[in-house]
């Protein structure tokens, strides 16, 4: 009995989170106004929802999900660079590689700044400023060939150790 009073507690707590953290993701700004403006997800009721339809329902929001972001290539870079920014942080991924640590943090930071300039050069071109997107282009170029240099040569653990002893 004492378990159902603590599941019943917790989903009453957690209730009032999960509703605030959905209604803060699906805010939008008013592009006339500049106001940010929430919108509240409409829950079916007992009568509507049934589970055969809930299946349909989940494919419907993550095909919505899907298509309002696919068009920020920018985000599967920041996301890339996250993992490889973890990589760099557990020494155990530098014995199974041999590779040096600080290449896959190199490589972390190059490409959170390619996502920033992928970004960049995606909201340029759909608010029309040329010269802006210009300057975010080239600096996606630049970094991107700085990438695949990076990217093919990774420092390996025996090369940095003969670096380190100055053969």
């Amino acid at each position: 009995m004492n378990m159902m009073k603590f599941f019943f507690l917790m989903s009453l707590f957690s209730l009032p989170f999960l509703i605030s953290a959905q209604n803060t993701a699906n805010k939008t700004t008013d592009k006339s106004t500049n106001k940010l403006q929430v919108q509240k997800i409409k829950y079916p009721s007992r009568e509507e929802f049934d589970m055969r339809s809930l299946s349909d329902t989940v494919k419907q929001r993550n095909e919505e999900a899907i298509q309002k972001y696919k068009k920020f290539k920018g985000i599967e870079w920041a996301a890339n660079a996250q993992m490889y920014l973890i990589w760099s942080e557990h020494p155990y991924i530098e014995e199974a590689s041999r590779i040096d640590r600080r290449w896959f943090s190199k490589v972390s930071q190059i490409m959170s700044s390619i996502s920033k300039w992928k970004n960049e050069m995606e909201v340029s071109s759909e608010r029309n400023l040329t010269e802006r997107y210009n300057r975010a282009k080239a600096g996606y170029e630049n970094l991107l060939k700085t990438f695949l240099v990076t990217i093919k040569k990774p420092t390996m653990l025996s090369d940095e150790n003969k670096k380190r002893q100055g053969r």
